[in-house]
């Protein structure tokens, strides 16, 4: 059986106190992915997962000193599916200028309200798996400040009866 080793580390020059690495594992189980991410070279571990999923958190860390940080990811696949890393997410300092940045806002978010009908999806991996609907015509709510929105989801794998 032949594997695979990936190994991406980034250093960001804007300092932060949190970050996660977010990803897509295509259907490895835990015994063909190894994978760990560490912070300034200190392991970090992983999040436990062995099923098809995107939009995973690979690993995080909060709680970090107000610094530039290093952040590696080490992955080595024995399976015949792909693991694809998507984006990396960090929090950064309170002294860094904003103004031309991307920024998240996660379902857990106080600037997001929501109408009657909406519930939190369980998520074992994760503090905040999320909200939910089935009711029609319930809304969720954001005010912000910047020139576009853009909704990132991940699909259920809820069956409707």
């Amino acid at each position: 059986m032949s594997a695979y080793y990936l190994c991406l580390s980034l250093t960001d020059q804007r300092p932060g106190t949190a970050v996660s690495v977010i990803g897509t594992n295509s259907g490895n189980t835990a015994s063909e992915l190894s994978l760990e991410c560490f912070v300034d070279n200190i392991s970090i571990g992983s999040k436990p997962f062995g099923f098809p999923e995107n939009n995973q958190v690979f690993c995080e860390a909060d709680s970090l000193s107000d610094a530039q940080h290093t952040i590696t990811l080490r992955a080595t696949v024995s399976g015949k599916q792909p693991l694809w890393f998507d984006r990396i997410l960090y929090s950064p300092s309170s002294s860094v200028n904003l103004d031309s940045s991307l920024i998240m806002v996660d379902a857990g978010d106080p600037a997001v309200t929501y109408s009657p009908g909406w519930q939190d999806m369980m998520d074992n991996r994760r503090e905040n798996g999320g909200k939910m609907t089935l009711q029609q015509g319930a809304d969720a709510t954001i005010d912000f400040s910047g020139e576009y929105l853009a909704f990132i989801g991940e699909r259920s794998g809820l069956q409707l009866i």
